[in-house]
């Protein structure tokens, strides 16, 4: 019996050893694609068990052949215990599972996921990147709290506190922190500025230093640099603003002119300044241009009436006022005004305060935007009106001829702005004139009394002369 056994043996040895021979355990006709064919109904193949130490476990099979299959016990590993292959070399063994690994992404969703231990990211404080076609989409950065959504959006990484949402959102941003960039090119160039907010396409797009600013609306604050402490609200509105600070733009096209002025506010579509670099000048409706600084203008040449429902009033407490002087003229001022009626021409006005930056500005938003109608500046277009005034050059020609520095009469501060007079200041002269003028008529009213006693004096004495005679 031994010895057919071990002639059975032999046998069996000598064809698994024979070159492509085919082997069939459990049947006599081996598949033909099949170097081994195990056959059964109830058993499986049990394949070498073991424990791998890692994915790199070079010690516990020696210099494994590329492709070696095991059976991993050691459910410690990243991907627990299964089936395992080496898919490196001999020499650097890279152990992987086979089939699929734990907490794997399933494309038709995971089902059994449990709030709080199932999550999409990463656990080694390493940023989280979203890619579509292999470009980057998305990144979350959990320690520096930044998160950027859009291709290129926060690029550079850095700062603290960051948020992107849009192409190429804060791409430059390498140092500042707490910015909030939404839309096409927001904050594209900002390197280390901080604390700015930033809703529309390209709005606060050259920004790179500048700190504390806010614009909402397409190209709003768009070539500002290194201005801080600007708010823009409204399409071009602070378009061109540079390094210009503390400037307050609402309204489409709202102060659009303005590169390094600072201090200055325009509320309402078109309201502007007058010059690139004017300081706390305010112009206040649609189309109002403000002309020099430290000037308000209240709307355009439309405007007919500018009411309230009180006077207005000007602080005049004597408490607060120093090296009074009682030189106001009078008379021999309000002698040399002459009143005349005119009609104004707003839109040559118009012209002459509009510098080439707002003309080119119009003209792109024109281009831009042709059926706006807003985007169009004012001009003058109401019925022609007469009005009844002095002429601001010879009220101040009057004034230099008494040597009265009289601050009813605004002469140009620059090129662009222009003559304009405070009729409630020529109260003060007419006051001084009424007063002198009944001071005349006091001293007349005692000339006549006495000159009045006189002649009755002289009346008797005729009197007397005539009943004598």
């Amino acid at each position: 019996m031994k010895k057919i056994v071990l002639l059975a043996l032999s046998s069996f040895l000598l064809i698994v050893t024979k070159t492509n021979a085919q082997v069939g355990l459990g049947t006599a006709t081996p598949n033909a694609s099949a170097q081994l064919d195990v056959t059964a109904t109830n058993k499986g193949v049990l394949i070498p068990r073991l424990s791998l130490t890692s994915a790199s476990d070079a010690a516990t099979v020696p210099t494994p052949a590329t492709y070696l299959m095991v059976m991993n016990t050691n459910a410690a590993l990243p991907a627990g215990a299964g089936l395992y292959a080496n898919m490196g070399t001999p020499a650097a063994p890279n152990w992987t599972k086979i089939g699929p690994a734990l907490n794997t992404w399933l494309l038709t969703g995971n089902a059994g996921t449990v709030d709080g231990t199932n999550f999409i990211g990463t656990t080694d404080n390493v940023p989280f990147n979203i890619r579509v076609n292999n470009q980057k989409a998305g990144r979350i950065e959990f320690l520096n709290r930044n998160t950027f959504w859009g291709y290129q959006a926060g690029a550079n990484g850095g700062g603290a506190g960051n948020t992107g949402t849009g192409y190429r959102a804060l791409a430059s941003n390498s140092a500042g922190s707490g910015n909030t960039a939404h839309g096409e090119s927001a904050l594209q160039q900002n390197t280390s500025g901080n604390n700015n907010t930033a809703f529309g396409t390209v709005t606060l797009q050259a920004n790179t230093t500048g700190d504390n600013n806010t614009a909402t609306g397409a190209f709003a604050l768009f070539a500002n640099t290194t201005g801080y402490g600007n708010i823009a609200s409204g399409y071009y509105a602070l378009r061109y603003n540079t390094t210009g600070n503390y400037n307050t733009a609402v309204g489409l096209n709202a102060l659009i002119i303005n590169e390094t002025g600072f201090y200055n506010t325009a509320i309402g579509a078109g309201a502007n300044v007058g010059a690139n670099n004017l300081t706390n000048a305010t112009a206040i409706g649609h189309g109002a241009i403000v002309s020099a600084s430290n000037k308000v203008r209240i709307g355009n040449g439309n405007v007919t009436v500018i009411e309230g429902p009180v006077a207005y009033s000007f602080p005049s407490d004597k408490r607060f006022k120093y090296d009074v002087k009682n030189d106001v003229p009078g008379l021999e001022f309000i002698k040399k005004l002459t009143p005349v009626t005119y009609y104004f021409d707003e839109n040559k006005l118009n012209e002459f305060t509009t510098t080439g930056i707002l003309r080119q500005a119009q003209d792109d938003i024109r281009q831009a935007q042709d059926d706006n109608s807003m985007a169009q500046y004012a001009a003058y277009t109401g019925e022609k009106q007469l009005h009844t005034g002095f002429l601001a050059q010879d009220v101040e020609k009057a004034a230099q001829s008494l040597g009265y520095n009289f601050d009813g009469v605004h002469a140009p501060a620059n090129n662009k702005d222009h003559y304009s007079l405070a009729y409630s200041q020529f109260i003060m002269p007419l006051v001084k004139g009424m007063q002198e003028q009944q001071q005349i008529i006091e001293e007349q009213k005692t000339d006549i009394e006495t000159l009045k006693a006189q002649v009755a004096e002289l009346s008797k004495a005729v009197k007397a002369l005539t009943i004598k005679n």
